[in-house]
């Protein structure tokens, strides 16, 4: 028997029928959720919002005054909004495979148009609502460009620091070690986007460069690698890269590592002695003895110059044996440092080269 049936036979004042007047006059509101399906069978979830109230009615006696107590159930109630919209915001990530919804829920498109509308390129390297996966980035190659659909899915975690995005993808079959991809948007240069990379497949050395990208919708392209920006010198090749604007002029500087062979070929005096790497003079990445910065515009990259390292360079065990012209180079830089002669511009590393090749000789022709 219902608790409706059982009203006109209970009287009305008694504990039973007090508790059947309570269900009926209910009965609306308590059998809602039968007509929606969204709608919860019980209101836990409403005492469970109201239970941190509860158990901290007494601190908050601690508001100070009646404005205080106003602006603590304001903070609370941006707070459990705050938690409602996230929940909404994971259910409709749910429903579209894990990216992230705009406007209603919708899945967005591909940050980028499509070159083939007639349209520009991204204005950021984006890709469903999320920057571009580092492996992305490194894999572009080529004037055809890479189709990121692959890439972008791929499940290494990414990692960010100082802007700078960064993967760990497992390391090619030759090698132990874990790979690592990296990047870093430096800013806009024409129609494309400046990046500075990493990358390593797994073994020993990191390798850098700057590269010029535009987004087309799932079309990665490259439109410039800098020439000589980067490569693996003392583990790492770049040591700073930067867009740098000047009024309407915009330029892209970057710095790498050199070892003694890279300061002789800056210049054609040094070109023209045809020193070997590891034949004559020491290159590798414990042998760098400075930096030279490159100043790239509308698609050449002038030297600017070459700065020696600060410490004087120390002849290690081995290269006095191994390379015979390096402790003839190391005393000739050494000279210049002590000096406080340590930067080099193009007319200096010529006279550099000069005197190396004076005072060192150069190699017996093969």
């Amino acid at each position: 028997m219902s608790s409706r049936e059982r009203k006109h036979d209970t009287p009305p004042k008694s504990p039973l029928g007090a508790a059947i007047a309570y269900a009926n006059n209910q009965w609306k509101a308590a059998t809602r959720f039968l007509d929606d399906p969204h709608l919860p069978v019980d209101n836990n979830a409403t005492e469970r919002a109201l239970r941190v109230v509860a158990l901290g009615r007494k601190n908050f006696c601690g508001a100070g005054s009646k404005a205080g107590g106003q602006a603590l159930a304001v903070l609370y109630s941006l707070m459990r909004i705050s938690m409602v919209l996230s929940l909404l915001w994971l259910s409709a990530c749910a429903s579209t495979g894990g990216v992230a919804p705009v406007h209603g829920g919708e899945a967005p498109e591909p940050t980028g148009v499509d070159a083939a509308a007639g349209e520009g390129p991204s204005e950021e390297l984006v890709y469903g609502g999320a920057p571009l996966h580092p492996s992305c980035v490194t894999q572009v190659e080529g004037e055809g460009g890479l189709d990121i659909t692959a890439c972008a899915s791929r499940t290494e975690e990414v990692h960010e620091q100082s802007g700078r995005l960064r993967s760990y993808p497992p390391p090619m079959d030759e090698f132990e070690n874990g790979g690592l991809d990296e990047y870093v948007v430096l800013g806009r240069y024409g129609d494309g986007i400046v990046v500075q990379y990493v990358f390593n497949g797994g073994g020993t050395g990191n390798f850098s460069g700057v590269m010029i990208l535009a987004l087309h919708g799932t079309r990665l392209t490259r439109l410039a690698r800098l020439e000589g920006a980067g490569g693996d010198r003392c583990n790492g090749g770049l040591t700073r890269a930067e867009v740098v604007r000047e009024g309407d002029a915009v330029a892209i500087e970057y710095t790498m590592n050199l070892t003694p062979p890279d300061v002789l070929e800056l210049s054609a005096a040094g070109r023209a002695l045809g020193m070997r790497a590891y034949d004559d003079l020491e290159a590798s990445a414990l042998s760098c003895v400075g930096t030279a910065t490159y100043r790239y515009v509308d698609g050449d990259a002038t030297l600017v110059g070459v700065l020696l390292d600060e410490a004087p360079i120390v002849d290690q065990e081995g290269w006095t044996e191994d390379y015979p012209r390096q402790s003839c180079f190391n005393a000739l830089a050494n000279e210049r440092i002590r000096e406080g002669s340590r930067q080099l511009g193009p007319a200096e590393l010529e006279a550099f080269a000069e005197a190396f090749g004076a005072r060192c000789g150069a190699p017996p022709a093969p």
